[in-house]
C-alpha cells in the first residue's frame, strides 16, 4: 500500500525539502571522505607554510642585526673622533705638533665638518718645517778609501758609489774621509751624506728595519731638514713601532697609533690586519673584565675591517650586556 495520495501543498513541499537535505548531506559526506583521503597534500602545505615563515624570520633578524652593527660602529667612531681631537689639543699644548697633525688628519678624514678641526689642523701644520729636499737619482761599484788617497780621489770614489745607489758604501767612505784628517769641502760632503742617509733610511723602513731606518733619518735631519717623503715614512714607521712596543702592555696606545696609521697609510706593512687583531684581542680582554660597552666598540670596529662569525657573536654578547647595564642604571 502506498498510502493515501498527498494532495496537501505543505505535504508536497515537505517531501521535496527532505529530498534536497538528503542530497546535500550525501554530497558533504563524499567531500569529507575525499578530503580525508589526501593527508600528503595537507602535510606538504603545512611544511611549505613553516619554511616560508622561517625564511621571513631569518631575513628580518639579519636586517635588524646589520642595522644594529652599523649603528654601534657609527656611535663608536663618533667617540673615537672626539677622543682623537682632545688628544691632538694636548699634543699641541706639549709642543708635539707632528703627532697633533696626525690625529687631526684622522678627525678631518672621518668627520670633515667636526667643529674647529680643519682650522686647528691648518694652524698646526704652519708650525711644522716642510722644507722639501730634491731627491737625487743615483746609479753601482764598491771601493774603500785608502789613507794615502787625496781628498779628490776619495770624493771621486764617493761620487761613484753615490751614482750606483750604494748608500752603505757612500756612508762608510765618507766616515773614512772624515776620519783621515784630509781637507775637503764640508758642504759638498755633507750634502752627499744627507742624501745617502735619507735614502738608506727609507729603504730600511720599507723592508721592515724600522729602528735602523729611523736612526738614519734622524742622523740625516741633523744635517738639514727632511723632505716630505722622508717625513712621511718616518711618521709611518714611528706609529707602527709604537704600536709594536706597547703590544700586550697598553692596548689604548696600540690602537690609537694603528688607527692613525690605518687612516694615512693602510697598506703600510700589515697595518690593517694588525689593527683588526688589536681590536679583537682588546675586546676580548674587556669582555672578560665585564666592561661590556667598551668591548662592544672594539668588536664593532673590528667587524668593519674584517667580518667573522665568532666576532659577530661577541659583539652581540657585549652589546646585550651593555644595554642591560644602561637599563639598570636608569632604574
Amino acid at each position: 500500500m502506498n498510502g493515501p495520495p498527498k494532495t496537501n501543498l505543505s505535504d508536497l513541499y515537505s517531501d521535496r525539502e527532505h529530498a534536497i537535505v538528503s542530497n546535500t548531506v550525501e554530497k558533504q559526506t563524499k567531500s569529507v571522505t575525499s578530503f580525508d583521503t589526501s593527508p600528503f597534500v595537507i602535510s606538504l602545505s603545512i611544511i611549505a607554510v613553516l619554511v616560508v615563515g622561517l625564511c621571513i624570520m631569518a631575513y628580518a633578524g639579519y636586517k635588524v642585526g646589520t642595522a644594529q652593527n652599523k649603528m654601534v660602529a657609527a656611535t663608536a667612531m663618533a667617540r673615537e673622533v672626539a677622543v682623537q681631537y682632545d688628544l691632538a689639543s694636548k699634543n699641541i699644548d706639549m709642543g708635539q705638533y707632528k703627532m697633533a697633525v696626525e690625529r687631526l688628519e684622522f678627525v678631518v678624514n672621518v668627520e670633515p665638518n667636526y667643529s674647529g678641526a680643519t682650522d686647528l689642523l691648518d694652524q698646526t701644520r704652519t708650525k711644522l718645517d716642510t722644507t722639501a729636499i730634491p731627491i737625487v737619482e743615483p746609479t753601482k761599484v764598491i771601493i774603500a778609501i785608502q789613507d794615502s788617497m787625496t781628498s779628490e780621489e776619495s770624493l771621486s770614489i764617493i761620487r761613484t758609489a753615490y751614482s750606483d745607489q750604494e748608500w752603505q758604501n757612500v756612508i762608510s767612505n765618507i766616515d773614512s774621509l772624515k776620519a783621515s784628517g784630509a781637507s775637503y769641502d764640508g758642504d759638498v760632503v755633507d750634502g752627499i751624506l744627507f742624501v745617502a742617509l735619507r735614502n738608506r733610511g727609507i729603504q730600511r723602513i720599507e723592508v721592515g728595519d724600522l729602528e735602523l731606518g729611523l736612526a738614519d733619518l734622524e742622523h740625516a735631519e741633523q744635517i738639514t731638514a727632511l723632505d716630505e717623503v722622508a717625513n712621511q715614512r718616518r711618521r709611518w714607521a714611528s706609529l707602527y713601532q709604537s704600536a709594536s712596543t706597547f703590544w700586550d702592555i697598553n692596548w689604548t696606545i696600540v690602537i690609537d697609533n694603528l688607527i692613525i696609521l690605518h687612516q694615512i697609510a693602510p697598506n703600510f706593512r700589515d697595518t690593517s690586519s694588525k689593527l683588526w687583531a688589536a681590536r679583537t684581542v682588546y675586546g676580548e680582554v674587556l669582555l672578560q673584565q665585564e666592561d661590556y660597552c667598551l668591548a662592544e666598540e672594539q668588536f664593532a670596529f673590528a667587524l668593519e675591517i674584517k667580518s667573522e662569525t665568532s666576532l659577530n657573536d661577541k659583539l652581540i654578547e657585549s652589546s646585550t650586556n651593555c644595554d642591560n647595564e644602561d637599563a639598570e642604571s636608569l632604574e
